[in-house]
């Protein structure tokens, strides 16, 4: 086949309809690299002469016959080409003709490591090394990830949130070409001795691609091409992750701690990138590259022991930028690989409380932020309470300051369904509670009941409570507070029509019962008779005895209280956020002046001194200046060979100068010299000008008009009259 290829590619002058179509299919084979691996490819390729096709350019017959070129050298020019981009480094052009080439050279290196039969010569690690020592090109893993490096940059520039210019090559071409450099990557890992700068620098430009190649992979929907090719660079990356973190014990700082730790601290750097996506692709790669929890046992001894505590900051930076969902998965796999050896997910219960706790003493002043944040951190505590295997959980918040939590919410009447999880999950085993974090729960099931949460009247809010009470001595319960939650929570269940646990609602009275207080506040008399009836009717004989104690409380009416429900979401309108993206300028603003001291400016800082041009102007200066007399500058400006300015208002210029001086106000203009005012004859127009009569003051010249200024701020302003 590839032979008759050949014939019909060769001396095609005149072109032919069969010479046109091999090229075309020739040109679709040269899309591969593997195929560059067949000998009759490259034979035919080399045969071919400049300007001697039709249906393949120049620049393409080039760019196809130098990766024959690389593939008939074998190993040897793989490696040079390989490193001779990589040394260019940032500067390296990567253009169609590039990458095709390196895309062949990575097709040879990679079918050499593969353990082939070649003439009984067994092929594979060794022919690589050997030709690198000939070539002196040692380090060959520490190339590929410089070329992989500048691949991504390529690559990134495509996905950034500010526009760049578009990459010189397809999106596809970059892709393929990162799937194939990370599978050599991979395979060159056993073979090589790597650093921890080394390893840092390709766990970040993997986190880049990943990211990247998830973007491609969901959003070129109607490029199948595109989509393919990144579903393989994910996967590559995925998998040169894991290869670097299951690396032998010994090599602990190089392998599974500096991959950990280099994606938690590099998924919050948000350079020109989606934040949201960049901690979601770093989750994802976080949870390939730990073990499994099937794998735990295969583990070896002290491996959680050396990876995890050398990430507890940035792991704990990171949780705080999850979401409730993906914190419990990966805070469940860290916990399952731990097994109670370190008791990490304990230490992160108790950080995430104590973060929360504190958050709590900013909340009325940042308001429904800080309220949807407290939401969210009970979301993620109560996620971890559902498991079945939560008695860890149980433990360290009991260890915690959650009783603060509870109390402050309680303060501030809001609540949450996931807050009424968490006190139905801690009142099950109360025994483990403190007293303070026991009343905390007591109170929180009543506040649900008060709420009317969908959760409370699915479980038996009461029997929980009374079993919390049971616990307690009656020296700590606070009677007068907790009947008058009671209260209001019984009047909630009888306006809602739910049924009720009869036995549990009488045995928290009978734990509430105090001579002192016998009020139960929010129910009223009507409430009250419906109450009784119940009991009467529902309790069982060996209870009806208790009825005439608890037909000891009184009702007393009372407003219920107003409970606010913790947002789960936060709306921003669009024009807001628009608002908060918009650089805002400062607002022009004149300097002020320097003041200088007395000491600074002098003995002349006294004296005011006038320009030179104003002794020029002075009347009484006399040589090269001229004094005018009353009307004579206007009659020249009147001649007929005078040029008329029209570029400016009529001149002003009068022979004296008077010190009249008015007063001006913002609103209005006021004459601090009225008797001299109604001298010179100034007289208001509707419009504010004041004019004057020019016969009044005829000594002095012709005063036209005078615009009060209103915007100027008690100012005193000199009229020339």
């Amino acid at each position: 086949m590839m032979f008759r290829l050949e014939c019909m590619t060769s001396g095609n002058d005149p072109p032919t309809t069969a010479g046109i179509h091999a090229e075309s299919l020739l040109f679709a084979l040269a899309a591969n690299p593997h195929n560059f691996l067949n000998s009759d490819l490259v034979r035919c390729v080399r045969g071919w002469e400049p300007w001697n096709l039709t249906w393949i350019n120049e620049q393409e017959r080039a760019d196809i016959e130098r990766a024959a070129k690389i593939a008939e050298e074998g190993v040897g020019g793989a490696v040079e080409e390989l490193v001779g981009f990589a040394k260019e480094g940032v500067d390296a052009i990567l253009d169609q003709g590039r990458t095709r080439a390196l895309r062949v050279s990575v097709a040879v290196i990679m079918h050499s490591l593969q353990d082939s039969t070649e003439s009984d010569t067994k092929c594979g690690d060794w022919t690589v090394l050997q030709v690198v020592w000939d070539k002196h090109t040692h380090g060959l893993l520490n190339y590929a990830i410089d070329m992989f490096t500048r691949i991504n940059v390529e690559v990134n520039q495509g996905f950034s949130l500010t526009p760049l210019p578009p990459p010189a090559v397809g999106l596809e071409s970059l892709l393929l070409l990162t799937n194939e450099s990370l599978h050599l990557i991979a395979k060159l890992h056993p073979l090589s001795i790597t650093t921890s700068r080394t390893v840092r620098l390709l766990v970040s430009a993997v986190l880049d691609m990943y990211s990247c190649a998830y973007t491609a992979s969901r959003e070129f929907i109607m490029n199948s091409a595109v989509r393919s090719a990144a579903s393989l660079a994910e996967h590559a990356c995925a998998n040169v992750l894991r290869v670097f973190s299951s690396g032998p014990q010994d090599q602990h700082n190089c392998g599974p701690r500096i991959v950990l730790r280099t994606l938690l601290e590099q998924g919050l750097r948000f350079d020109n990138v989606d934040p949201a996506k960049r901690v979601l692709c770093a989750l994802d790669l976080v949870l390939q590259a730990l073990p499994d929890a099937d794998d735990a046992d295969d583990l070896p001894v002290g491996w959680i022991g050396t990876v995890i505590p050398q990430s507890l900051t940035p792991l704990t930076l990171f949780l705080q930028h999850l979401g409730p969902t993906h914190k419990i998965q990966l805070v469940r796999r860290l916990v399952s690989l731990d097994r109670g050896v370190l008791g990490l997910g304990e230490f992160l219960v108790r950080g995430e409380v104590k973060r929360l706790a504190g958050v709590m003493n900013v909340m009325a002043d940042r308001g429904a932020v800080i309220q949807w944040e407290v939401g969210v951190g009970l979301e993620f505590l109560a996620g971890l309470l559902e498991s079945e295997d939560s008695e860890w959980c149980i433990t360290a918040l009991c260890q915690s300051d959650l009783a603060t939590i509870m109390t402050g919410l309680f303060d501030a009447s809001l609540y949450s369904k996931h807050l009424g999880t968490i006190a139905a999950r801690l009142a099950e085993s109360p025994e483990s509670l403190g007293i303070e974090l026991r009343l905390a729960v007591v109170a929180t099931l009543l506040r649900g009941v008060q709420a009317r949460e969908s959760s409370m009247s699915t479980m038996n809010a009461f029997g929980l409570i009374s079993t919390v009470l049971e616990t307690t001595e009656e020296k700590d319960r606070d009677p007068e507070r907790l009947l008058w939650e009671v209260g209001h929570a019984l009047a909630a269940i009888i306006d809602s029509g739910h049924d009720f646990d009869s036995e549990s609602v009488v045995n928290t009275l009978l734990l509430l019962d105090s001579p002192s207080q016998s009020d139960l506040h929010g129910l009223t008399s009507e409430q009250w008779g419906k109450l009784c009836f119940h009991l009467e009717t529902s309790l069982p004989t060996n209870m009806l005895p208790m009825l005439p104690i608890i037909k000891g409380f009184q009702p007393s009416p009372s407003p219920p209280p107003t409970i606010l429900i913790l947002p789960s979401s936060i709306t921003l309108p669009f024009y807001d956020l628009i608002s908060l993206l918009e650089s805002h300028a400062p607002l022009p603003s004149t300097p002020p002046p320097k003041h200088k001291s007395l000491s600074q400016a002098g003995i002349l800082g006294l004296v005011a001194l006038s320009p030179p041009t104003a002794l020029l102007r002075s009347p009484a200066t006399r040589g090269l200046t001229k004094t005018y007399t009353r009307n004579d500058f206007r009659e020249l400006r009147q001649m007929p060979s005078a040029r008329q300015n029209t570029s400016r208002l009529p001149s002003m210029h009068v022979d004296v100068s008077s010190g009249l001086f008015f007063k001006c106000s913002r609103s209005s203009l006021v004459f601090e010299m009225a008797d001299v005012a109604s001298y010179v004859g100034f007289r208001p127009s509707r419009d504010g000008v004041f004019t004057t009569r020019s016969t009044c003051c005829t000594d002095w010249g012709h005063i036209t008009t005078f615009t009060a200024i209103h915007h100027c701020e008690r100012k005193w302003v000199q009229l020339a009259c």
